[in-house]
């Protein structure tokens, strides 16, 4: 069984790094470490609490799937993302993207998560919350 693809459209931290000889001389001088520090808590703190969250979602989605999902993260800002963004029509991050068909826009756990349980295992999620107890 091929796993499904689960392709996230969001915007990551990323960190700051110089040529490799400047950072062999920075990290020498003792002073690498403070600068890739320094440039981290320069990111939003909205984006630092998006990227924990994201990483939370993750981490259940490959609990519950294991080796039946595949996970690829693209920022918006690389060539590959604004192309993705474009294609796929993101204009509100997260935007995921299960199998290039099944499209997930915004922070929607219960959508997201029903859309990968019915993709992996091939049925439809059971919906509970319309059935009588």
């Amino acid at each position: 069984m091929t796993p499904a693809l689960l392709e996230i459209i969001t915007p990551m931290p990323t960190s700051f790094f110089n040529c490799l000889h400047c950072e062999q001389i920075f990290d020498q001088a003792g002073i690498g470490q403070n600068m890739r520090q320094a440039e981290l808590e320069r990111h939003t703190e909205d984006l630092q609490e998006a990227a924990a969250r994201l990483e939370s979602w993750l981490e259940e989605a490959i609990r519950q799937h294991r080796a039946r999902l595949h996970i690829r993260i693209v920022d918006p800002a690389s060539p590959e993302g604004l192309a993705f963004s474009m294609r796929y029509w993101a204009q509100k991050y997260p935007t995921f993207l299960i199998n290039r068909r099944i499209k997930v826009v915004g922070w929607r756990h219960d959508a997201l998560f029903q859309a990968l349980d019915e993709t992996v295992t091939g049925h439809p999620a059971r919906n509970t919350a319309n059935e009588a107890s």
